[in-house]
Order: structure tokens, then C-alpha cells, then sequence
């Protein structure tokens, strides 16, 4: 079945892209059948294991991508036999310590890496990660304050507490 610039066929890995009921973003599952319905509508049946076998329209086809291969940020959570990972130049301004650490990680029995040594031990050695800019410290500090004054101000709360 042709959607856009994408074709699924029965037998096809997909993974979900967006939460529904069912299914969880970065879940994976097969194609196992395309059918049309009385009104002549393509359908695609998905099962993602366990009781969750979905039937998706062309429009829900949105969010799912093919899975036979994806992006470490994408994978995360996520656990695989084999994990084949490019280790080269063209990716050194994201390849860090800890970015090769999760991808290594994802793998249950195997990993391979492709590429140049150098640039492995470049992001091996490279753990100079760039401080987040986050307002994450501040939100806390001022939560509480706020807290504390509340809670001094009121002489009930000093009483329980």
C-alpha cells in the first residue's frame, strides 16, 4: 500500500510515532495484512505483540514510520538482538560518550560498529557535554519559597506540621 512517498507491505517492522490507547510511541510491530473494507478504504493491520492487534487507516498510517531502521534517540527504551551503529565523520557533532553508550546499550546479544577507529575513540573520549540551559533550578528554588512563605503564613499548617 502506497502512502505518499512511503510503501507498506505485509511482513513490514513498523514502530509507532505518536501515543494512542494501544500503542505507545516507539512501540514496534509487523504489517500483518492489508485489506480493503466494504466502502473501499485500504486498511492495514499492525500487531504490536500481546492482545494489541491494530487495524489503521491511511490517515493513521501517519503515525507509523518503517523500523528496519531508526535513530538511537528514538530507540531509547527500546531493546534489539543486533545493534548496527555508523561510526563516522560525518556524525562527529553528535557523536559524545553518552550518545554511543545508549546506542550500545539498546543491544539484548550483538552490536556492531561500522567506520573509522578515530572517530570512535573521539566520541569515547568526548564527555564535554554542553550545560543545559534549563530553568529547572530556578522553578524549584522559587517553589520553595513560595512554600515557605505559605506556610508560615498560615497558623494552621504550622500547628499539623
Amino acid at each position: 500500500m502506497k502512502i505518499g512517498n512511503r510503501t507498506f507491505r505485509v511482513h513490514d517492522r513498523v514502530m509507532q510515532t505518536k501515543n494512542t490507547e494501544k500503542v505507545s510511541n516507539g512501540d514496534l510491530g509487523f504489517i500483518t495484512g492489508i485489506t480493503t473494507d466494504s466502502k473501499g478504504e485500504r486498511l492495514v493491520q499492525m500487531d504490536f505483540g500481546g492482545d494489541r492487534k491494530l487495524t489503521y487507516t491511511p490517515e493513521q498510517l501517519a503515525h507509523v514510520d518503517l523500523a528496519y531502521a531508526t535513530t538511537i534517540h528514538k530507540a531509547m527504551g527500546s531493546e534489539f538482538e543486533t545493534v548496527i551503529i555508523p561510526i563516522v565523520k560525518a556524525h562527529t557533532i553528535m557523536l559524545y560518550r553518552n550518545l554511543l553508550y545508549t546506542a550500545v546499550t539498546r543491544a539484548k546479544k550483538k552490536v556492531i560498529l561500522v567506520g573509522h577507529k578515530p572517530i570512535l575513540f573521539m566520541a569515547v573520549h568526548r564527555a564535554d557535554i554542553s550545560k543545559r540551559n534549563t530553568m529547572l533550578g530556578e522553578r524549584i528554588r522559587l517553589y520553595c519559597k513560595a512554600y515557605h512563605t505559605e506556610r508560615n503564613a498560615l497558623p494552621e499548617l504550622q500547628q499539623a506540621g
